[in-house]
C-alpha cells in the first residue's frame, strides 16, 4: 500500500490536459482576434447555431478583417502619394504609384462580393457588414482618383 501511495503523490504528466489547454487558449486568442461585436452577429435567425455555421461566420469575419485591413492600407499609401511637387519626375512616379494601387483595390472587388455571397448564405447580419466593406472598397477606390 505505501507504494501505491507513492505513485499517487508522484506528478504525473497529462499530454491531454496540455493539448486541450492549448486548444483552449487557441480558441480564445482567435475569439479574441474577432469584433468584440461578435456577439451581435449571433442574430436568432432561423439557422441554428451549430459549430459549422459558428466556423464558417469566424472564417468570414477574418477574411473580412483581412480584407478591411488591406483596403485600409491601400488608403493611407495613397494619401502618402496624393500631393503636388514641382518635381516632374518625382509627381510621374507617384501618380503610377495611385494607378497600381488602384488596379490593387480593383483587385479587391471579386474577394469582397465573395465574401457578400458567403455571408448572406450563413448569416444576414454578416450580409450586411460585407456589403459595407463594399461601399468602403468603392469609397477608397474614389477618393484618390486620378
Amino acid at each position: 500500500n505505501n507504494q501505491d501511495n507513492e505513485k499517487l503523490n508522484e506528478p504525473k504528466e497529462n499530454t491531454n490536459d496540455v493539448s486541450s489547454t492549448t486548444d483552449m487558449s487557441n480558441k480564445h486568442s482567435l475569439s479574441s482576434t474577432i469584433d468584440n461585436n461578435h456577439d451581435v452577429l449571433h442574430t436568432s435567425t432561423s439557422f441554428e447555431s451549430t459549430p459549422n455555421v459558428q466556423h464558417g461566420e469566424n472564417r468570414i469575419i477574418l477574411d473580412m478583417h483581412d480584407v478591411a485591413g488591406r483596403l485600409t492600407s491601400y488608403h493611407n499609401q495613397l494619401n502618402q502619394y496624393v500631393y503636388l511637387t514641382e518635381n516632374l519626375n518625382e509627381l510621374r512616379i507617384n501618380v503610377e504609384h495611385i494607378k497600381t494601387l488602384h488596379v490593387e483595390i480593383e483587385r479587391e472587388k471579386p474577394i469582397v462580393h465573395n465574401l457578400i455571397e458567403r455571408a448572406t448564405n450563413i448569416n444576414e447580419q454578416l450580409s450586411m457588414i460585407s456589403r459595407d466593406l463594399e461601399n468602403k472598397r468603392l469609397e477608397v477606390s474614389i477618393w484618390n482618383r486620378i
